[in-house]
This record gives structure tokens, sequence and C-alpha cells, in this order.
């Protein structure tokens, strides 16, 4: 079985559990009654989705693994095959941190941790991608999103099958590990710092995605720092594309009518945000390999930006807007898929090879 085929099935995996998500939880946070009190589990949600995507986790990161192995045994390994590779833990990222916030119940309502939920597990994948521009070599840490983050992630989906999404809503890790030094730091902050920190503590999922956070940041600031020592202060432009992604995503959402158009298509809003950063990513691989400077102006985010001023000075109506929306999304959905068909189909026909077969031999097609 050639090495593409094998990374093609686990991301088909993965596909399929976000899709049986998105059926059920279309919104999100629908695991979770929070109208109740405290939050409890809505029973007309069925708990097996989340052991579903549980082991289309476990499936995925074992046949991510797999598939170099594979490569190196037959002798197979490519150009395309580190593309495609990379690219598919790119498309990954996204559907694997929307089916999190399932698990945990965090939709629109909790915009923040709902951002930054998604945003965990793409500072470091562009932080990667970025760094190996630069030294040609991917240097992952002990304890990696590719490994270690989605096994995690695998076992926070059976916690939700086990005990329920509610589980993330309660205050047990609060109260068994952080309970008396939150009551210390508080009591040593100003008054201003001390409001910030809830009065019952933190719920578990907020606990949670503050940690996958912060190892992010910290991941972001060790490379960052290492990359520019070796390399010069000027490589912090191709860091550019990915904080515009964010500040303008960011912005538009901190906007009355951005709220209400994340609270209206949840799912539209993390899926363009997935297409946005997968793009930047796989132009920034693709440019790697073929030894090509990066250009850190994509103009698939100019649509963002041009929203983000529009709503600002209320330059557009909502219904308006939630219709540029949906557009823009279906454009650049098109426009990606295009583009790594085209990119896939080229470099194929360059090394006279298949993507998805490594048995039969590829004919050089004659030219008339």
């Amino acid at each position: 079985m050639a090495p593409n085929t094998i990374t093609f099935i686990g991301l088909l995996g993965m596909l399929a559990s976000y899709l049986v998500m998105w059926y059920y939880c279309p919104n999100l946070d629908e695991a979770v009654d929070s109208d109740s009190s405290p939050p409890s589990d809505n029973d007309s949600i069925p708990r097996w989705i989340f052991l579903f995507n549980g082991v289309m986790m476990f499936f995925y990161q074992t046949l991510d693994n797999m598939d170099g192995k594979q490569a190196r045994r037959t002798e197979n390994g490519t150009p395309l095959g580190m593309l495609f590779d990379h690219g598919c833990d790119a498309i990954n990222s996204p559907l694997g941190s929307a089916c999190w916030a399932c698990a945990m119940g965090i939709g629109p309502s909790s915009r923040v941790v709902m951002f930054a939920t998604l945003t965990s597990s793409m500072i470091p994948f562009y932080t990667a991608t970025w760094e190996e521009y630069y030294t040609g070599a991917l240097v992952l840490p002990v304890i990696n999103g590719p490994n270690e983050g989605i096994l995690m992630g695998a076992a926070l989906s059976v916690a939700s099958f086990l005990w329920g999404a509610s589980y993330w809503h309660t205050y047990s890790w609060n109260e068994a590990w952080l309970g008396k030094g939150i009551d210390f730091v508080v009591s040593m902050c100003p008054a201003q710092l001390a409001a910030v920190v809830p009065e019952l503590g933190f719920k578990n999922y907020e606990i949670l995605v503050g940690l996958g956070l912060g190892c992010a940041m910290q991941e972001l600031i060790l490379k960052s720092v290492s990359v520019v020592k070796s390399h010069g202060l000027l490589t912090l432009v191709n860091q550019l594309p990915f904080v515009v992604l964010l500040g303008a995503s960011v912005k538009l959402f901190s906007t009355e009518m951005g709220e209400r158009l994340l609270l209206q298509v949840p799912r539209t809003a993390m899926l363009l945000f997935g297409v946005l950063f997968v793009e930047m990513v796989c132009a920034l691989m693709l440019d790697h390999m073929c030894k090509k400077s990066f250009n850190p102006i994509r103009p698939i985010l100019v649509p963002l930006v041009a929203m983000v001023v529009m709503v600002s000075y209320q330059l557009i109506e909502y219904e308006v807007l939630v219709s540029a929306f949906q557009m823009y999304f279906s454009g650049a959905f098109v426009f990606l898929s295009f583009r790594l068909f085209v990119a896939g189909s080229e470099i194929c026909e360059a090394l006279n090879i298949w993507c998805f077969d490594i048995v039969n031999k590829r004919k050089k097609e004659k030219l008339a």
C-alpha cells in the first residue's frame, strides 16, 4: 500500500468523526445543557460519538506514524509524501480542535475559550513549519501535538464518553489541584487583577485549554528566539500571515455584529479559519520544498481584513455580512482544493510517480 494512501485513510477517519459530531452538535455545545444548574449532559446527544471520535483520533495518529515507516520500507520517500503528510496534519488540526470543543461542550457562547481551543493546536504547527522553512529540519519537543497531543485529545473524548461532557464544566480539577494555590495568588495580586479570577475558580475545560494554549505559546517563543538568533530578525516577517489571521479573527468576532455571526454560523467560522490556516501552511511547506521565497502577503486574507474594516466602521448590514461570509468560505475552500490538486499533480508529473500507487509505474507522456 502506498504511504500516501495510509495517510489519507487516517484523514478520512477523522473526517467521518467530524461529520458525525457536526450532525449531532451543529453548534458545538449541544452536549451540555447549560440552562441547568449545575450544567448537565444533554440526553438527546448520544455519548458514543465521543468514543468514536477518540477511536478515530487514535486511528489517525497510528496511521500517521506508519506512513513514514512504509515509505522507508518500500523506498518510496518523496517530497510529495512530505507535503501530503504535513498537509493532512494541517487539515486535521482544525477538525480535531472542533471535535474537542464538542466533547467539552464549548460553543460560540464561550467564544474566548472556543478560539483558544482552535488556536492551541495551530500555533505550534505553524511555528514548527516556519522553523523548518529556515532550518530544514522539523524539530518537535518531547511532548508534541502529532503524538502526545492527539493521544491526549483521544483521551479527552473517551472521558466525555465515560463521564459525559458536563464533566468538563465542573470544578473538580480546581478543587483538587488549584484551590489553595489560586487563593494565595489572588491574595497577593492587586484588586483589579484579582477580579479576573472567577469566584468559584476555573472549570475543568478552562484549565485544560489554558494549559494547551500555554504550551503552544511557550513553543512559539522558544522557536522564534532560536530562529531569530540563527537567521536574523527578518524571519519574523513570515509569521505575519498567521498573525493577521489571528488578529483579524479576534477583532471580527469581538464586535457585536461578529458575535451574532459566530452564534449563527459557528461551524462555518471554524472551517473558514481552518481553510485559511491550511492555505498558508501548505504554501510555506511547498516553498520550502521548492527552495522558493515565501510571500507573506496572502491575497486569500484580503476579504477577511475587508470584513473587519467594514464591521468596525459599520459599513455593512448584518444580512449582507452573513451572505458574504458564507461566500468567502465557499470561495476559499474551492481555491484551496484546486491549488492542492494542481500542486500534487505537478509534483507527480515532475517526479514521474503516482500519488496513491507504488506498484504501477507512471509512464511519461510523449509530447506531440
